[in-house]
This record gives structure tokens, C-alpha cells and sequence, in this order.
């Protein structure tokens, strides 16, 4: 008898530690699922001599090009996930030769490119950095026109200017359904002791750069960015899935002139079901562009001055394209 109110005991003790992991577990993935982020507000924000961007916490993003004081249009271009602001390297080059009255800034966003990587990583910071840029951009420039390029991740960020007076045109590239090329393993079993353990545990990003852009050149640029600082914490992970949905109840609701540009041989996202998406659905998208024959990178991939011309004259022309389909291909 005795022996069978140990065994009992021993089980009531095994399922409420049992219990208690399951509520770590539900708790853990509560606090996972959300973009808030702790105030820490510390100084105005500002843009220190055109080299970075000091943010209210006092971390200092790295900056991309300068703005002609004298200009009509600021494109504002949000680098993709594991990249930096020199993926926009050939944008600004571009411009620079074809039309000075546009300026291409950019910035090396949280933990990666050219900044300090950190112990804090959470995208709703992403969020309040280009909330913050964009407001500093206005509050300097308010006679210039200020619009947004975003390349994969990157688009999943602009969704904050949707319904925003202080930005005008958009410029989407590459919208991923997923972070990952593919799921291996090692990959899985981060994420899985992640969740439960450590939040902060740090994932590699598995890609291959030549499933990314058919340009040597440009994936050898991505490779060395990836090689630097191309990782995720398992938070970011659970994250991207939070914008990636909002993504699409946000542009539903959208009142800018958003133009989308997909390529039908991206390994992170489904360029038919996007299409069938925006025509199904009457997303209020002015134009859906699907580019043949060219992976995720759009902007880094060979010929891309075609999509460069497009860009300029959407601007030139105050959101007018000289093609009148909502949704084609090039």
C-alpha cells in the first residue's frame, strides 16, 4: 500500500512540473507573439553628419547616402532581411546619373550591416527606427516628397505608412511568406530549444546567395553581409509571422499608391498566389509587376535598370505609370 502512494505521489509530482512547463511553454510563446518593445527614451532622435542615426535609445544606425537640400523627392529604401544599406548601392548610382532631384537614403537596420550587434532583438525597435527616421526626414524637409522602397523584409516593414500622411508613393519588393529557405534539422531543433530555453538564442539564416540573385557579383556582396551578421533570434522568428499576417490586413485597408514588383523564381515567397491574391481579393494596390526569369533580389540582379527606369518615372510622373495594367509582367 505504501509503495503505491509513493508511485502516486511521484506521478502527481512529474505532471505538475509537467503543468508548469506547458505554462512556460504557452507564456513563452504569449510574450513571442507580440512587437512590443520597452521604452527606453533617452534623447531626441537625430541624424549625426550624414554617417548615422542616432535613435532615442541612443543606438546609432549606420546611414546611406545624403539628401540634396535642393531636391523635389526622398526615397527612403528598407534593406532586406541579413543584407544592408549598400544593397542600394546600384539605386543610387542610377539616380545619381538620371535624376539629381531624387535622393536615395537608407540605413543599416538593428543588429545588422555595418551596427553593433546587440543582446536586444525585437522587431517592433525596427518598427519605431522607421517611425523615427521618418518623422526626423519630414520635420528637415518638408517640401520634399518623401517614398518608401522596401525589398522583402523590408516590405513587411513599410506596412506602418499604409495610411500615413508623411510618406507618399510606395515601392515593394519581394514580399517573403517565409524566413526561411528551408527548414533543416539543426535549424528546427534552435528554434524548438529556443522557444523553450532562450528567447534571445540566435538562428542562422540558410541561404543559398545563388538561389537569390542571378548577378555573381551582387550575391558574392550578399554572402559577405550574411557571413557578418546574417542570423535571427527566435523571437524575430515568431515576429515575422505577426507582420507577415498584419501585412495583408494592413494593405487591405491601404490608401497610398503602392506598387509591388515580384519575381516568379523567388525561393521565399509564392509569386501565382500573390497575384491570385491582389486580383481575387481587389487589394487597393495601383500596380502588381511579376519580373520573369529573376530571383528575390530584384534590385540586385542583372538588368536591373529596367525596374530603376519604372521607379524613376512613378516618380517623375507623380505615381502615373505610362502603362495602364493593373497587373502584368516584364
Amino acid at each position: 500500500m505504501t509503495g503505491s502512494w509513493v508511485v502516486m505521489l511521484l506521478y502527481a509530482i512529474i505532471g505538475f512540473f509537467e503543468m508548469l512547463i506547458l505554462a512556460a511553454i504557452i507564456f513563452k510563446i504569449i510574450i513571442f507573439n507580440t512587437l512590443s518593445k520597452s521604452s527606453n527614451k533617452i534623447q531626441a532622435p537625430e541624424l549625426v553628419k550624414k554617417k548615422f542615426f542616432i535613435t532615442s535609445d541612443q543606438y546609432n544606425l549606420k546611414w546611406f547616402g545624403e539628401i540634396n537640400p535642393n531636391g523635389q523627392e526622398i526615397l527612403l529604401c528598407l534593406h532586406d532581411l541579413g543584407y544592408s544599406s549598400k544593397q542600394f548601392d546600384k539605386l543610387e548610382d542610377f539616380f545619381l546619373k538620371k535624376s539629381k532631384t531624387i535622393s536615395v537614403i537608407s540605413y543599416d537596420q538593428r543588429n545588422y550591416g555595418r551596427n553593433n550587434a546587440t543582446q536586444i532583438r525585437n522587431l517592433g525597435q525596427h518598427l519605431q527606427d522607421l517611425k523615427s527616421i521618418v518623422s526626423l526626414i519630414k520635420s528637415k524637409h518638408p517640401e520634399q516628397n518623401i517614398s518608401i522602397l522596401a525589398s522583402g523584409f523590408g516590405a513587411l516593414l513599410a506596412q506602418e505608412f499604409f495610411n500615413n500622411t508623411d510618406v507618399g508613393q510606395i515601392f515593394l519588393f519581394s514580399i517573403p511568406s517565409k524566413i526561411f529557405q528551408t527548414i533543416e534539422g539543426k535549424t528546427f531543433f534552435k528554434v524548438f530549444g529556443g522557444t523553450l530555453f532562450s528567447s534571445k538564442k540566435l538562428v542562422k539564416l540558410n541561404y543559398s546567395v545563388n538561389d537569390f540573385t542571378t548577378d555573381t557579383i551582387e550575391a558574392k556582396a550578399f554572402d559577405q553581409n550574411l557571413t557578418q551578421a546574417g542570423f535571427i533570434s527566435v523571437r524575430e522568428i515568431y515576429q515575422f509571422k505577426i507582420l507577415r499576417n498584419r501585412f495583408w490586413k494592413k494593405i487591405s485597408k491601404n490608401n497610398k499608391k503602392v506598387v509591388i514588383w515580384q519575381s516568379d523564381n523567388d525561393v521565399l515567397s509564392d509569386s501565382k498566389f500573390l497575384s491570385k491574391k491582389v486580383q481575387i481579393s481587389k487589394l487597393p494596390i495601383q500596380q502588381f509587376k511579376i519580373v520573369k526569369a529573376k530571383k528575390h533580389l530584384l534590385l540586385n540582379d542583372i538588368n536591373s535598370e529596367v525596374i530603376f527606369n519604372e521607379i524613376k518615372e512613378v516618380l517623375i510622373n507623380e505615381g502615373l505609370f505610362t502603362s495602364k495594367e493593373r497587373i502584368s509582367s516584364i
